[in-house]
């Protein structure tokens, strides 16, 4: 690749979802190509340190070069559980619906990593979605000018909570948190947290909007186990991995 197309990709990484247009969106899914092979190759080393297991070779040697080359601190390793169900619900709302899109090509690679993943994508109700073609399918299909209400999605989750969710389930959810003023039912999102493995949010929203107008972030914010800032490409893909290795 010549030096222009790779400062092209660079500054697609770290380009803002909130400043994208179409034509960014496609440079950003050619900069997605090499991020999703390194996230795949990532999500395969199942291996992590323990207090007890096979003797890990490569850091028990580099342990020893801080006692002369002496043997003395031996270093093992386990095998990580694979039997995790991923449940994705992604915001599909104004500019978000770039970082959504890019998210669901990116977990479309590691499906194989998990027992089962459901994608779903939202405005105001919740619909079914995969990644083909370059484009998100829905089914059915959503009103895309329709306003925010995360608290009917997640009164829709709640109904189907027996389908959806067990305690192997990691539930990802991308969105700003913004609700146009309606009931947020953050009280539905920590029932159903305690239903469930974990509970990640990644917001694709500047910091210092959080809170401001409509924004219910912050009371989602008290249910969820973590809260990962994806302001763009290179954040995103981070915040995605720490989330899946966290309970992986």
């Amino acid at each position: 690749m010549d030096a222009g197309r790779q400062a092209a990709l660079r500054i697609a990484r770290r380009a803002p979802f909130a400043a994208y247009t179409d034509l960014e969106y496609e440079t950003a899914r050619e900069a997605l190509a090499p991020l999703a092979r390194r996230f795949r190759v990532r999500l395969g080393r199942r291996r992590h340190v323990a207090p007890r297991g096979r003797v890990d070779f490569r850091r028990t040697i580099r342990a020893s070069l801080q006692h002369g080359g002496a043997l003395a601190d031996l270093r093992f390793r386990a095998r990580r559980p694979r039997h995790l169900d991923l449940l994705i619900l992604a915001d599909v709302s104004g500019s978000v619906r770039y970082c959504s899109a890019l998210m669901l090509e990116l977990v479309a690679g590691v499906y194989g990593y998990f027992r089962h993943v459901r994608s779903f994508v939202f405005i105001d109700r919740l619909a079914e979605a995969e990644f083909a073609g370059g484009h998100v399918a829905t089914e059915p299909a959503l009103d895309l000018y329709a306003r925010s209400d995360f608290g009917r999605v997640l009164a829709q989750v709640w109904e189907r909570r027996t389908e959806l969710l067990s305690a192997a389930t990691l539930m990802v959810i991308l969105g700003d948190g913004r609700n146009n003023r309606r009931p947020a039912r953050a009280d539905l999102l920590r029932d159903l947290r305690r239903r469930c493995r974990a509970v990640v949010w990644l917001i694709p929203e500047p910091a210092e909007r959080w809170g401001t107008g409509d924004s219910a972030i912050h009371q989602y914010a008290r249910e969820v186990d973590t809260l990962h800032p994806c302001a763009n490409l290179g954040e995103l893909e981070r915040s995605l991995e720490r989330s899946i290795r966290a309970v992986f």
